[in-house]
C-alpha cells in the first residue's frame, strides 16, 4: 500500500530555493526584453471580419492567425478600441479576446481610442486563430453602442516571440485546427490508486472519445411502412442488416435518425393532431442506441420544408392560424420529447441528448414567419420544460445549410442573426447546427474556419449535423481530402462538439451527396459490398489518430499512473477488475478507490521481498532441486 510521502527537510528547501533563484535569474536575463516584443495589426487590416468592417454594431468578430515558434510562449494581447456614441446610462459594450480555450473579457468604456490588455496565456508551439469578438449578450445587458477595433496586438512575455500571420489560407486554417487538436483535445492525466501496491500493473483502454463522431441511420420512407433498409428496426430480415449494425458500432459513437423523426412520419395521415402518433421508428432507433451505448441526437421537430410536414400542418402554416399551429406543436412536443401527464407518452427525451428544434429557418422560414421570433422562442422554452419535466437533459439546436459556401460570410451572418432573434425573445437555444454538403470546387477550409469563428461568438456548442460530398467523378476522387479537411476543422474548433455524416453506406446515403460514403454497396460488383471506400479508409485513419492507444502502465511509488490521452471514456483494469474513468477538459487528477487488501494480502505484500530472498538463498545453497520452491 502507499503511504504519505515524507518531506526531505532542509535538503528539499535548499532545492526549492535554488529552483526559484534559477527561474528568477532566467527571467531577469530574458523576460525584460521579450515583454516589450509587441506585434500589432490595424483593425481594418485584420484578415477575418464578420461584416467586412472594423466596427461592430452588435455580435461579430475580427480575427487573424498567431504563430508561436518551437518552445512555446507566454503572451498577452492588447486591444485598442473605441466605443460609439450613445446614452451614457447604457452599459458599456462587451468584447472578448479569444485564443484556443482562453477567453478574456473586456469592457470598452472610452469614446476615445484606449488600449485594453488581457491576462497572460501560455501557448504551446503552433498556429492559432485569435479573434476579437463582440459576443452575444441578452437584451437588457447588451449595449446599444458600437465598438471600433483600432488595432490588435500580441505581446510576448516569455519564450519564443509570437507573430501574426495575417493571411486566411487553407494552410493556416488547417494548421490552426491541428494545433488545437494536438494541445486542447487531450490532456495529461494522473490516476491515483490509494489502496494499490507500487509495481501493480494497470491497463488503460480508451472506449469512447468525448467528441461525437456520428452518422445518420436509416428510417422510414414516405409510405410510413417499415422499409427494407431500416436496419435498426426490430424484425428486419434484410441480409445487409448484420453488416450495417457491425460497421455502425465499429466506426461511430453517436447517431441521428435521418427520416424517422420527421413530422410527416408521425402524423402524416392523421388529418390533425393525433393521440396515437407513429413513433415505432423512433423508438426502435432509440432503444437500439441505448442497448449499444450510442449517443443519439434527434432531428427536425419543426421544419418549414412542405414535403416533410403533414399536409394539414402546411395548411396551418399557409393560413397563419397561430393558435391551431401552437396546439399541434404542443401535441408533437408531448410525444416527441415527453409529457409525464400523458399515459401514451414514452418520454423519448430521456434517450437522446440533443434535438434540432428548428430546421433550416433561413432557407425554409415558414415557422419563423408564421410564429415570429417570440413564437419560436416559446416553442424552444416549451421543449425545454417538457424535457426537464421527464428528467431529461437535452440541448436544443437550430440547424441550417450552406453557411460555409459564401465567401462574404453572408449566410453565416444571416444564420447567426436568426438565432439571435430567437434568443433575444428569450428562447432557450442551446446549440448551433451546421450542415455541409460539399461541392469540391467550392470547398474552402479558410472560409469554413472563418464561419466557425463567426458562429462561435454565440458562445454555444456547434455541431456539424450533416456531412456529405456531392456526387460526380471529380467529387468522388477528392472526397477523402474534403472529408479530412472538414473533420479536422470541426474537431479543431473550440466550440465544436460533434460531426455527423449523413449516411455511411452507399446503399443508404443521401442520393445527392453519396460521394462521402464509407462503404461500397456492391452495385455492379456484389463482391465489393461492404468494402471500404477511400473515404472510409480516411475516416478510420483519423479515428485511429484521435484514439488513445491501449497502455500497459505500472503503479509508481506514489500510488499513481500518468499518461496523456484524448478526452473521453476509458476502461482501467487493475488486479483483474475493471473501473470506468471519464477524462474531461479542465481536470487532470483522478482517483480510483480499489478495494483495500485483506490482512493476508497485506502480509503477502509485506513479506514479498523477504520470501524472494529466502528463495535465492535456498537455490544458491541447495541447487536445482529447490527450483520449484
Amino acid at each position: 500500500m502507499c503511504f504519505e510521502r515524507r518531506s526531505g527537510g532542509d535538503n528539499d528547501m535548499t532545492l526549492i530555493r535554488y529552483g526559484v533563484l534559477a527561474a528568477l535569474s532566467a527571467c531577469l536575463l530574458g523576460c525584460a526584453d521579450q515583454a516589450t516584443a509587441q506585434v500589432s495589426l490595424s483593425g481594418s487590416d485584420l484578415v477575418m471580419q464578420s461584416n467586412n468592417s472594423a466596427t461592430l454594431d452588435g455580435p461579430g468578430f475580427l480575427g487573424t492567425y498567431l504563430v508561436v515558434p518551437d518552445g512555446g510562449a507566454t503572451v498577452n494581447f492588447t486591444l485598442d478600441a473605441t466605443e460609439g456614441s450613445g446614452s451614457p446610462s447604457a452599459p458599456a459594450p462587451h468584447m472578448n479576446v479569444v485564443v484556443a480555450d482562453q477567453k478574456f473579457g473586456l469592457s470598452i468604456d472610452s469614446a476615445s481610442p484606449k488600449q485594453y490588455t488581457t491576462g497572460n496565456v501560455k501557448l504551446p508551439a503552433g498556429t492559432y486563430v485569435v479573434r476579437a469578438e463582440r459576443d452575444y449578450v441578452a437584451p437588457g445587458s447588451a449595449s446599444p453602442r458600437s465598438v471600433t477595433v483600432n488595432s490588435l496586438g500580441v505581446n510576448t512575455v516569455f519564450g519564443s516571440s509570437a507573430t501574426f500571420n495575417n493571411v486566411n489560407t487553407r494552410t493556416n486554417a488547417l494548421n490552426a485546427a491541428n494545433t488545437y487538436i494536438d494541445h486542447y483535445r487531450k490532456g495529461n492525466v494522473t490516476v491515483s490508486f490509494p489502496n494499490a501496491a507500487p509495481g501493480t500493473q494497470v491497463q488503460v483502454s480508451m472506449k469512447r472519445n468525448a467528441f461525437d463522431f456520428g452518422t445518420s441511420v436509416s428510417g422510414a420512407n414516405q409510405d410510413t411502412s417499415r422499409t427494407s433498409n431500416a436496419f435498426l428496426f426490430d424484425g428486419n430480415t434484410n441480409p445487409n442488416m448484420p453488416a450495417y449494425r457491425a460497421h455502425l458500432q465499429e466506426n461511430f459513437n453517436a447517431i441521428v435518425p435521418n427520416n424517422a423523426g420527421k413530422w410527416i412520419y408521425q402524423e402524416g395521415s392523421s388529418g390533425g393532431p393525433s393521440s396515437h402518433p407513429t413513433m415505432e421508428y423512433v423508438n426502435d432507433i432509440l432503444n437500439y442506441a441505448t442497448q449499444t451505448g450510442l449517443r443519439t441526437r434527434m432531428h427536425a421537430l419543426m421544419w418549414g420544408e412542405p414535403v416533410q410536414n403533414p399536409p394539414w400542418v402546411n395548411s396551418l402554416l399557409n393560413s397563419g392560424n397561430v393558435e391551431a399551429l401552437n396546439a399541434a406543436i404542443e401535441n408533437r412536443i408531448g410525444y416527441y420529447v415527453g409529457n409525464p401527464d400523458s399515459p401514451l407518452a414514452q418520454n423519448p427525451a430521456d434517450r437522446y441528448f440533443a434535438l434540432d428544434v428548428l430546421n433550416e429557418q433561413v432557407h425554409q422560414p415558414a415557422f419563423l414567419n408564421t410564429l415570429g421570433p417570440q413564437g419560436v422562442a416559446d416553442v424552444f422554452n416549451k421543449v425545454a420544460a417538457a424535457a426537464s419535466g421527464v428528467g431529461a437533459d437535452v440541448r436544443l439546436f437550430t440547424n441550417e445549410y450552406d453557411v460555409f459556401l459564401d465567401g462574404a460570410d453572408a449566410y453565416g451572418n444571416w444564420y447567426r442573426e436568426s438565432i439571435e432573434s430567437i434568443r433575444d425573445a428569450g428562447g432557450e437555444v442551446g446549440g448551433v447546427g451546421v450542415q455541409y454538403y460539399a461541392r469540391v470546387n467550392g470547398h474552402d477550409p479558410a472560409q469554413i474556419i472563418q464561419t466557425l469563428q463567426n458562429l462561435s461568438v454565440e458562445g454555444l456548442p456547434i455541431t456539424l449535423t450533416e456531412f456529405g460530398v456531392k456526387g460526380g467523378d471529380a467529387q468522388i476522387a477528392n472526397a477523402p481530402q474534403v472529408l479530412e479537411e472538414t473533420l479536422r476543422l470541426i474537431y479543431g474548433t473550440a466550440n465544436a462538439d460533434g460531426f455527423y455524416t449523413w449516411g455511411y453506406w452507399q446503399g443508404d446515403s443521401f442520393p445527392d451527396a453519396f460521394a462521402a460514403s464509407l462503404y461500397y454497396d456492391g452495385k455492379g460488383d456484389p463482391s465489393g459490398n461492404w468494402t471500404l471506400t477511400p473515404v472510409g479508409e480516411k475516416w478510420q485513419e483519423l479515428m485511429a489518430e484521435w484514439t488513445t492507444p491501449t497502455m500497459d502502465l505500472t503503479v509508481g511509488d506514489d500510488c499513481t499512473i500518468n499518461f496523456e490521452g484524448f478526452f473521453g471514456d476509458y476502461d482501467v483494469m487493475i488486479d483483474g477488475k475493471h473501473y470506468p474513468l471519464s477524462v474531461t477538459r479542465g481536470k487532470s487528477d483522478y482517483a480510483i478507490p480499489t478495494p483495500e487488501p485483506n490482512s493476508l494480502g497485506m502480509m503477502a505484500v509485506a513479506l514479498g521481498p523477504f520470501l524472494w530472498c529466502v528463495r535465492r538463498f535456498r537455490r544458491a545453497r541447495f541447487g536445482a532441486a529447490t527450483r520449484g520452491l
